[in-house]
């Protein structure tokens, strides 16, 4: 970003702000520069790593610009905790994604008072955080919908948050994640335990030791999608899971321990994606102790199933690859 952008005081949208390095200081950018700039929308502030006064980032007066949308963005690992701290954003921010932050904690205004600072928050993303092992009280934000976490590998539990307008939930390489059905459940007014109505959950965890699904999953009523992914000890889809009346979409993606999925119990699903689960199927390629054929979209491996020669009179043939083709042909 070239210096002197913050001269332009009448500039009401930027969509991307990119942290010029402070040896460069002369040609580049400061994030002070955004100071009496009086932006609204949508915001991206990239390279935060080369923000190393705190001074300076609390002269970006974010707080005062009436932004729906900030993307904080870090390309290297920063522990600059004191930068995130005055990087506080204005009440109204509707999404908030943080990315390849390097500190070791979240900032105040996130830990302590996130329902009061940020209170009209519609969406979050924390990604690439290796270092926080702690998360904010999300769930003291009244109108979160979606929530994705990334790689944040040392974050073992989700707290004991209720999330009452949560539909949609990501969680992915967390490797040490061990408790997060407390998020599933909500008690109403009159202290009655009531299901959260999800619509998708995605569990990419890499979790270590996962042979079942949690049984927390069970009561996700409202579930139209699911996705399965980076599981390797997952040996079991269960049957239970064709109790969920609105799962429309099931994708499970390299859990190459799962041996057994009850498609043929998931009646309402219209769409199914398999790929690197090679205990799912028998020699000639075709599942194994269950059929798929009241699925609509069904692929494997990218591929459309059942597969062409599956179709056929002779389904125990394996299509041929281009080199035995060839050979044949030469044959």
């Amino acid at each position: 970003m070239p210096r002197g952008i913050g001269k332009l005081v009448s500039l009401q949208e930027l969509s991307v702000f990119v942290v010029g390095k402070q040896d460069r200081v002369e040609h580049c950018a400061s994030i002070s520069e955004l100071e009496h700039l009086k932006l609204v929308g949508q915001l991206r502030i990239k390279g935060l790593e080369n923000v190393t006064s705190p001074v300076d980032a609390k002269a970006a007066n974010l707080i005062e610009k009436n932004l729906r949308s900030l993307k904080l963005e870090w390309n290297v690992l920063s522990a600059e905790e004191a930068v995130l701290e005055n990087l506080q954003p204005h009440q109204k921010l509707e999404n908030l994604e943080i990315g390849g932050y390097g500190g070791g904690k979240f900032p105040s205004w996130m830990m302590n008072r996130i329902g009061s600072c940020l209170p009209n928050l519609v969406k979050i993303k924390l990604a690439n955080m290796p270092g926080c092992s702690s998360l904010p009280q999300l769930g003291q934000l009244p109108f979160l919908e979606e929530l994705t976490i990334r790689n944040m590998p040392a974050v073992t539990n989700l707290g004991v948050d209720k999330f009452p307008a949560l539909t949609t939930l990501e969680l992915s390489s967390m490797p040490e994640l061990r408790e997060w059905v407390t998020v599933l459940t909500v008690d109403d007014e009159e202290g009655r335990r009531e299901r959260v109505p999800f619509f998708r959950v995605s569990l990419n965890c890499g979790l270590k030791d996962l042979t079942c699904l949690p049984e927390s999953l069970r009561g996700l009523t409202s579930l139209q999608r699911l996705r399965i992914s980076d599981c390797e000890d997952l040996e079991r889809i269960e049957d239970w899971l064709g109790e969920l009346s609105d799962l429309q979409s099931l994708e499970i993606w390299e859990c190459s321990s799962l041996r057994y999925l009850p498609a043929h119990k998931m009646t309402t699903l219209q769409e199914l994606d398999i790929n690197k689960c090679p205990l799912l199927f028998d020699a000639d390629g075709r599942f194994v102790d269950t059929s798929v054929d009241h699925i609509k979209n069904v692929e494997v491996d990218g591929r459309k199933y059942p597969y062409k020669e599956q179709a056929s009179s002779s389904p125990h043939v394996e299509k041929s690859s281009p080199k035995e083709e060839k050979e044949k042909k030469i044959g």
